[in-house]
């Protein structure tokens, strides 16, 4: 998780897909005030909606600001800005009892049009839309349940069936793996066979010679035409008796 605080900055961004009455009118609903209220936001100067929220608190306040059509950037504060803060909310003087009715008729009242431009909304963003983190990133796919909704039972998958491992051991440390299989070693008789001395060359084979008749045949002058000798080709003699000659 990002640590450090943040503040939730506006300075009048807001989404291409909507137009600048819609954003306002959603702010309005959003921080449930009136849209006079809302105008002070589009000044063209930073507003601080509010400060040192965690990162995943602020992630929120940012995706709730940009579904109502808002724009606003986190900004990390600085270690002394914390600190600051942290200290000025111990030395806040106790609440009087006896002023606990008067406070109650001032937040019935509607919100003064004086009031802070550093003031935080009266209503958060997370109580009037449940959003989530993701949506910062343009995905719609998750959403965060509002305080107290009962969330839908999760279907749980059936176990997978452990195997059955009884049939298998585990071998000790440098055991070899595997049956070696023992070839039978062939017996190849060799008495017959001898060593020749170094160096000594294997006799020469006699061949018998064959005596050719070639009487019938003559050698050609230099440049006399050899004939061809031609295949004479038994004639046949087709039968056409089944055939005729029709009259057109």
């Amino acid at each position: 998780m990002v640590e450090g605080k943040f503040d939730i900055v506006f300075a009048g961004r807001t989404v291409p897909s909507k137009s600048m009455d819609e954003v306002k009118q959603n702010l309005a609903r959003l921080f449930k005030t009136q849209p006079a209220q809302i105008e002070r936001l589009f000044s063209g100067q930073e507003v601080t909606i509010k400060k040192a929220l965690d990162y995943a608190q602020a992630m929120k306040y940012q995706s709730a600001l940009k579904q109502a059509g808002a724009l606003a950037l986190l900004r990390k504060q600085e270690s002394h800005t914390v600190e600051s803060v942290a200290k000025t909310t111990n030395q806040q003087p106790a609440i009087n009892p006896a002023s606990t009715d008067t406070a109650s008729a001032n937040n019935a009242s509607p919100v003064s049009s004086t009031s802070s431009e550093h003031t935080t909304a009266s209503a958060t963003p997370v109580e009037t839309a449940s959003v989530s983190q993701a949506e910062a990133a343009d995905d719609g796919d998750w959403s965060v349940a509002s305080a107290g909704e009962v969330l839908p039972a999760i279907e749980k998958a059936e176990a997978i069936p452990e195997p059955d491992l009884s049939g298998l051991n585990i071998a000790e440390v440098g055991a070899t793996l595997g049956e070696k299989r023992q070839q039978e070693a062939v017996e190849i008789d060799t008495s017959d066979l001898t060593l020749g001395e170094l160096g000594r060359l294997s006799p020469e084979r006699e061949y018998a010679q064959k005596e050719v008749d070639v009487s019938s045949l003559s050698m050609a002058e230099a440049g006399e035409k050899i004939p061809q000798q031609k295949v004479e080709k038994e004639l046949v003699d087709p039968n056409t008796e089944h055939l005729s000659l029709n009259d057109k």
